[in-house]
């Protein structure tokens, strides 16, 4: 769910896929909330009439229809509303380092799954079959198995009930044969039947609930898959044929009396037909739910395709600088809408030195997504019939429920005297398992087009990449002379790289949820596909980075830098010509071997700037020459 400061103007525009949905919801309940209130209207006429009891009755009922109206109509409309996306949605695969307040309840990877199945090529999203009904529906619909775990779930929810469901009927079925052949029951086989087929049809109605629960962050297998759960379901299924055999074949029902009454009252009711409604009817609803689920496995492509590039590099270049470049120039420019990548897993290479300070070796990887991008799903034309078909029945259902039971509290509280009958109490029971059967069915129908309805598809771009490799260290010093004003001692780091990159499309998929954070369900991998244009230009990237990376510390990048060496240079190279003419000078003028004096000759030296010498004569003299005097 986008968070506070979340949104920006080049945010993700998701239609919302519930929309179809939502409406057909919202309209079934402001049908139910106008049924609610005609019956609040008709509670003074029959106060006026003298009705107090009907009233109340009429008073309960439509309160309660009325307060199922407002829910329905309700979330209907919720599911009417925009998707609100911040930049940060849909739900990362992993614990995204770049956002750490992102909420972890829904996180179906770590960034070492991750990892695994760029480097494995495979998906851990689909998992071996955990029990043995996974088995069968592996063996049976094995393409349904690499599906979503929503739509495998429901899937196996199905199978689970439809198997109990056969255990009770055979359990049934048992019973009425050892009825039918008097070896029990003999005292009153007839209400032995017809308990066994109330209390079938009331487990029947839990087994069918618990099988159409679409949670949309389910990855562990449901709890109605397990043994326990089986094992339950036939101690059941022969402890009460078992018991209510073994009672009536000790104890008989007595020939007159009320008890007499009220058990032909029972038997006079079609328990047996309504246990046949109660196990066909949800059998009937799976038929639109598999049809559903098989064309969604041909919307996959059930790939784990990756592209690798392994690559060995020598450059004069710190490790730290290339990782910098994956996240400053590779990574940044591949960003959707400007959105930040999501980072599973970092590790800056450290140097690690061998015994010599001057070498070692490094390693360092990184896990990392771009920004998931909405794509259309790409349905079956008939894939979106059966979809809205199965949405329209479910209103139509819930309609019928409500209308149903207000029909009955009308003509009950208008017709009622105060007393029950056999017919009434027939009449009550029938509406009763006409209104949980319809209830029990307008759920299912709602559970499963809710999912149905609100997938929605991404795609990002997902990398691995690892380096490790040796290095070695040298210092280059530039203008060491004793005439330079400026040097630049370098410490210049040799590196041997040796590079894998993996990189892969991949499709995933998530469920818009309820409620406001719609878009905080787990997102889950379908799809893995190669890119090697990608990979090429990930390396030409970073090629480029290298090429222009300076090693050795300059000026010239900044002109008043420049300028101040230029001015420095200059005067070091006027100081270097000064000092050398002197030098040519003082040889040139010093006396040559053959005119050198005598030992006792007496030699003076005339001051710089003087003509003569010390007897008078003009000589032309250097300053600082000797003149020599006999």
């Amino acid at each position: 769910m986008a968070g506070q400061n979340d949104l920006g103007s080049k945010s993700q525009r998701i239609r919302n896929p519930m929309l179809v949905l939502g409406l057909i919801q919202a309209a079934a309940g402001l049908y139910t909330l106008y049924l609610g209130l005609g019956m609040l209207t008709d509670i003074s006429s029959l106060v006026k009439s003298g009705q107090n009891p009907a009233a109340w009755i009429s008073l309960f009922f439509g309160v309660v229809i009325a307060l199922n109206g407002l829910v329905f109509s309700g979330a209907g409309l919720l599911k009417c509303l925009s998707l609100t996306v911040g930049r940060h949605d849909p739900k990362s695969l992993a614990t995204d380092m770049e956002n750490p307040g992102e909420n972890q309840l829904h996180i179906t990877y770590k960034a070492a799954d991750l990892a695994e199945m760029l480097n494995s090529r495979m998906n851990k999203t689909f998992v071996e079959p955990r029990c043995w009904v996974e088995s069968l529906c592996y063996t049976l619909f094995r393409s349904m198995f690499f599906l979503p775990p929503p739509y495998r779930n429901i899937l196996q929810g199905c199978v689970s009930a439809i198997i109990n469901t056969l255990v009770l009927l055979c359990g049934y079925g048992a019973l009425v044969f050892l009825v039918d052949t008097s070896l029990v029951g003999q005292g009153s086989p007839v209400l032995a039947v017809n308990l066994c087929a109330l209390f079938f049809g009331a487990r029947m109605v839990f087994l069918w609930r618990r099988a159409f629960v679409a949670d949309r962050n389910r990855v562990a297998a449901p709890d109605n898959l397990r043994i326990r759960y089986f094992t339950l379901n036939i101690a059941y299924a022969l402890a009460v044929p078992a018991f209510l055999g073994g009672l009536f074949t000790l104890v008989s029902v007595p020939a007159d009396g009320v008890f007499r009454e009220c058990v032909d009252v029972f038997n006079a009711f079609p328990w047996i037909s309504w246990f046949w409604a109660f196990a066909l009817i949800p059998l009937l609803i799976t038929l639109p739910i598999l049809f559903l689920t098989w064309c969604k496995t041909l919307e996959y492509d059930l790939k784990t395709e990756v592209t690798e590039r392994i690559e060995d590099w020598q450059e004069s270049v710190h490790p730290d600088e290339l990782f910098s470049a994956i996240d400053n120039k590779a990574m940044a420019g591949r960003r959707f809408r400007e959105t930040p990548n999501r980072v599973y897993s970092r590790s800056v290479p450290g140097l690690q030195s061998h015994s010599s300070e001057s070498k070692g070796e490094f390693f360092g990887y990184t896990v990392q997504e771009t920004q998931p991008e909405c794509i259309p799903s790409g349905q079956h034309p008939a894939f979106v019939c059966v979809k809205f078909l199965l949405g329209l029945a479910a209103g139509i259902v819930t309609v019928l429920t409500y209308s149903k039971l207000a029909a009955f509290a009308q003509g009950f509280t208008h017709n009622w005297n105060g007393a029950f009958d056999s017919i009434s109490g027939q009449s009550l029971a029938g509406t009763a398992l006409t209104l949980v059967l319809l209830l029990i069915s307008a759920k299912m129908l709602w559970d499963a087009a809710g999912l149905f309805y609100s997938e929605l598809k991404f795609s990002s771009l997902m990398i691995y990449y690892k380096n490790n490799g040796t290095y070695t260290t040298s210092t280059v010093t530039v203008g060491s002379s004793v005439y330079d004003s400026h040097r630049s001692e370098n410490t210049v780091v040799r590196s041997s790289f040796h590079q894998w990159l993996i990189i892969s499309r991949i499709i995933s998929a998530t469920f818009v949820g309820r409620g406001f954070a719609r878009l905080d369900g787990a997102r889950f991998v379908m799809e893995m596909h190669g890119d090697p244009a990608t990979a090429n230009a990930f390396l030409g990237d970073l090629r480029s980075f290298l090429d222009s990376f300076s090693v050795i510390a300059d000026v010239a990048g900044s002109g008043a830098d420049s300028r101040k060496a230029s001015g420095i240079t200059r005067m070091n190279a006027d100081a270097q010509a000064c000092a050398k003419i002197a030098r040519d000078n003082a040889e040139v003028a010093v006396t040559p071997a053959a005119v050198v004096p005598p030992i006792d000759s007496e030699i003076s030296y005339v001051p710089q700037g003087s003509g003569e010498t010390a007897d008078g004569q003009d000589i032309l003299a250097d300053a600082g020459a000797p003149v020599v005097r006999d």
